[in-house]
């Protein structure tokens, strides 16, 4: 901005920028919002018709077209200009190009954002206006990072700054001109061929590069969806020459389809999405030292997991999610010393975790909601390195199917009475387990000296069970929604929040809240 002291008392300096990083040192900023319809379609009449609003012939076709502006001034000027003087024809005309392939002017514009020397920026751009957009931040920070192997926060902030990206609530979004350009900048790589690109999000080109094996090394991700495509077959020659970051067939629970190859091996697989494949029975013979998420998430038929899994030597994301039909996991995961993350929530027919799973030094991660075999609960104490724990039961199911009751489950037989074996615990979620005072009655929560939150959301007690006063490291506790809570005694001093909504009876017995570090503290008695 220069030295203020260039500028006379009173002065005003109004600075414009595409890049929200250059006004650290302004004292005010304003973030110019896109037009509301009203005012982008008076602001297209004027460079189309010379006047307010449209002439009477063309009102459909002007709403079409400042759908596709979508409130962007420039684009709005571009394309009144570029329609003005033609006929209806020649509108259509355009439009229909337009949904095709992009307008030049348009595009050359916002390309100046887009310019930068760094190619792992302009790489995070193009990844998410192909696959990612309205998708989680969190999620697209993952798969970013396993591409270009650092954290991408530092891009997803640039990208932000530049305004290329919007960030709603925890949302990754863009505008669709910027879409489309990022779009178009990679079909230019190769107008004709699908396969020559680094990247495939069209349903229609994917289906055909797979399917007449047309891909090349040069192809980077590929996004699948095969929801409406159910006749369609894949071999495992589709994807012979295809190096991709990302393999999605689709997220939705009804996706189907005839892949089901028996060897699958490609050196520079980094994840590989094959959610929701309902045909799929048994997972390929996988060798990748590449591969570092597995997702199955959804695979309503899969009864068994390959023993390969062994030989995935950088696996750190296994997600088993749903999987309802697997009975057990091959004694061959205990070789994946990677392995951080494992979600096998759902996979309610487990019957346990294999002997060696206990010797997995980096595995600090386990969802296993919605699991009520006792056999399987059992086995889960021999992971002696896990951080995260994670039993919740059903959160809309009547108590007769919870997932820990007195009636289908002897707590003494699973938990442990002084917890010993999950000393090193350090996040617990037992919510919506059901837990009665008959069952909490059993164990003493005093063993897990490394717990620092606790979720006993939802169930069944009237006081909390023993021990959890004594624990020197928790600092949140949830309550929340435990309807015959009436009392809560010798909380920890360490405790720094209390959730305790919807705990109607609970209008006193709250003790030794004085005694917390923290005034932060919260809890509600009653509905809003």
């Amino acid at each position: 901005m220069g030295d203020r002291s260039w500028f006379g008392p009173g002065s005003r300096v109004i600075i414009t920028t595409r890049d929200s990083s250059l006004l650290r040192e302004a004292d005010q900023r304003y973030q110019i919002e896109e037009l509301e319809p009203d005012e982008a379609l008076q602001l297209f009449s004027w460079h189309a018709f010379k006047d307010t609003k449209p002439v009477e012939d063309y009102i459909e076709l002007s709403k079409d077209v400042v759908d596709y502006c979508g409130g962007l001034p420039l684009a709005l000027e571009v394309m009144g200009a570029c329609l003005s003087g033609k006929n209806r024809d020649g509108w259509k005309s355009v439009i229909d190009k337009l949904k095709r392939i992009p307008n030049p002017d348009i595009q050359r514009k916002l390309r100046i954002s887009y310019d930068s020397p760094d190619e792992e920026l302009k790489n995070a751009f193009l990844d998410i206006a192909c696959f990612f957009i309205d998708r989680k931040k969190e999620y697209v920070a993952k798969l970013l990072g396993a591409r270009c192997g650092y954290n991408p926060e530092v891009d997803l902030q640039t990208l932000h700054e530049r305004s290329l990206i919007k960030a709603l609530g925890e949302t990754v979004t863009m505008h669709d001109l910027l879409r489309d350009m990022g779009r178009e900048v990679v079909r230019e790589s190769s107008p004709k061929e699908p396969g020559k690109r680094t990247r495939i999000w069209n349903q229609e080109d994917a289906w055909n590069v797979l399917e007449q094996e047309k891909g090349t090394e040069v192809v980077e991700g590929l996004k699948l969806d095969v929801r409406a495509s159910e006749a369609k077959s894949l071999s495992p020659g589709s994807f012979a020459k295809i190096i991709v970051t990302s393999k999605n067939y689709g997220r939705e629970k009804r996706c189907e389809t005839s892949y089901n190859p028996q060897n699958f091996s490609n050196p520079r697989l980094k994840i590989l999405n094959l959610s929701h494949s309902q045909n799929l029975i048994k997972t390929p013979n996988l060798h990748s030292s590449s591969l570092e998420k597995l997702i199955l998430e959804g695979c309503s038929s899969l009864v068994e997991v390959h023993q390969s899994i062994g030989n995935l030597t950088s696996l750190d994301f296994l997600n088993l999610e749903g999987c309802w039909r697997l009975k057990n996991l091959p004694e061959s995961i205990g070789n994946v010393k990677s392995l951080e993350i494992l979600n096998i929530s759902g996979c309610s027919q487990l019957e346990k975790l294999p002997e060696r799973m206990g010797d997995m030094e980096s595995l600090t991660e386990l969802l296993a909601d919605r699991i009520k075999n006792e056999q399987f609960l059992s086995s889960i104490g021999q992971l002696k390195y896990v951080r995260r724990l994670s039993l919740r039961g059903y959160s809309s199911t009547p108590p007769s199917c919870s997932l820990i009751s007195a009636s289908v489950l002897n707590w003494k037989r699973w938990l442990p009475t002084s917890f010993i074996e999950w000393i090193s615990v350090k996040r617990l979620k037992l919510s919506n387990g059901g837990l009665s005072d008959r069952a909490t009655n059993c164990v003493d929560f005093g063993g897990l000296s490394a717990l620092e939150e606790l979720d006993l959301t939802g169930n069944k007690f009237s006081s909390l069970p023993s021990g959890i006063g004594f624990l020197p490291k928790l600092r949140y506790l949830s309550v929340q929604a435990c309807k015959y809570l009436v009392s809560i005694p010798d909380l920890p001093s360490s405790l720094r929040c209390l959730g305790a909504s919807y705990c109607k009876p609970l209008e006193r017995g709250i003790h030794n809240l004085d005694g917390c570090e923290s005034t932060r503290l919260f809890y509600k008695l009653r509905d809003a």
